[in-house]
């Protein structure tokens, strides 16, 4: 069976763009090194976080709940980390920049879709080539995450995007899993811009094969 054409690329964003990475964001937060583990696992991988990124509670929510359960002397490390994580650490994927350029040069169209709060929109602009993209659906506006069909089929009636003709691009196997469920293509990306190049060329996308 033939592949569709693909005119729409869909990329994540952590991990994907962009570095995250909560240890480093600890880190450049002041949080001592004997102390990351513990306050990544309350600050960053409780359920306050996603209910952040579903956009049903605030940042002042996961501050609280965060310092309940951690030591008064890491307070203010977990305001600074929620309120500007993007500040202290996200560093560009190497290769993604170049990548997105070249796709919007030969005819895509680009778009973000990612679970994230809010605070997307305010750094935005520091995303690789975030000149380039067509649009943008964050989970938080939305109230609606990854890899849920509804959010895939909520971001392509958005746009008015043909779902077999949008090719989703993250790091996660589930998302890829729930987007081809929603009747889109999808690539896992493994940090690696110039796999991903090999294995969009595999799919007839007009890309150089490295750069």
């Amino acid at each position: 069976m033939a592949i569709p054409e693909i005119r729409n690329i869909v990329f994540d964003m952590g991990r994907t763009l962009i570095d995250w990475n909560p240890e480093k964001i600890a880190e450049a937060a002041g949080v001592p090194e004997d102390e990351t583990e513990r306050f990544v696992r309350e600050t960053f991988c409780g359920y306050e976080w996603t209910a952040a990124d579903r956009g049903i509670l605030s940042d002042d929510d996961v501050v609280a709940a965060a310092c309940r359960r951690l030591p008064e002397h890491l307070h203010e490390n977990v305001r600074t980390a929620v309120t500007g994580w993007w500040n202290l650490w996200s560093p560009k994927i190497p290769g993604m920049e170049e990548l997105v350029r070249e796709l919007k040069k030969n005819g895509y169209r680009i778009y973000l879709l990612s679970n994230a709060s809010s605070h997307v929109h305010e750094f935005f602009d520091r995303l690789p080539a975030s000149d380039c993209f067509d649009g943008k659906f964050i989970s938080a506006d939305w109230k609606l995450m990854k890899p849920s069909h509804e959010i895939y089929e909520a971001f392509c009636a958005h746009f008015g995007l043909v779902p077999k003709e949008s090719l989703f691009v993250d790091d996660a196997p589930w998302n890829i899993e729930g987007a081809i469920i929603t009747g889109m293509q999808g690539i896992v990306f493994y940090g690696d811009a110039k796999r991903l190049r090999r294995e969009m060329r595999e799919r007839g996308i007009a890309v150089a094969e490295e750069r």
